[in-house]
């Protein structure tokens, strides 16, 4: 017991002269030496094939589907209409832009005849390119919107389809004198 741990001693010189201080090397600064890691790494992975079971969808019936809440409203398509209603917005702030670009060049092309400059020419080309976008933007958008509308032909028989197959909600006893 006497004999405790021998510390070094804090400073040595040499015969020489030349003195020595123990240095103790200080371990590197890091955030993650105090982290442990809470969960086994294995928990929240399969090791083998068979640990994976593929589940089934289940496809769901027409009743499932008329007893859903909404499920009317979603039939009769008002998202479509309303994004029709926004394609067709847009058809004609293309037009608007299409019709200002027409007049546009009917302005620059008087002034074109009388002296033919190079930022002229190239100012009508601009314009005609911007002219053709337009169109066909305006082509591409109605024909989306024609092609979302065609996905409501059918509405009316989905429609006799949902109430055909939808459980009749039980009504109680003072609604039935009432209608009595």
């Amino acid at each position: 017991k006497a004999e405790k741990r021998k510390s070094p001693p804090k400073e040595y010189i040499d015969e020489e002269g030349v003195r020595y201080v123990p240095v103790r090397p200080r371990p590197p600064i890091t955030l993650l030496r105090h982290y442990r890691n809470p969960w086994k790494a294995a928990y929240h992975h399969f090791q083998r094939y068979s640990d994976v079971r593929v589940k089934e969808e289940k496809k769901a019936m027409l009743q499932e589907i008329a007893n859903q809440k909404g499920v009317s409203c979603r039939a009769q398509g008002w998202k479509v209409h309303l994004c029709a209603a926004q394609l067709l917005q847009l058809t004609n702030l293309e037009h608007d832009v299409y019709e200002r670009l027409t007049t546009l060049q009917e302005g620059i092309i008087p002034k074109k005849k009388a002296a033919t400059d190079d930022d002229l020419h190239r100012i009508n080309e601009l314009i005609q390119g911007n002219m053709q976008r337009c169109k066909l933007v305006m082509d591409q958008i109605s024909e989306a919107r024609d092609s979302m509308l065609k996905v409501l032909d059918h509405k009316d028989r989905v429609l006799k389809l949902l109430n055909k197959n939808g459980t009749v909600k039980k009504v109680s006893k003072l609604k039935r004198k009432e209608k009595v």
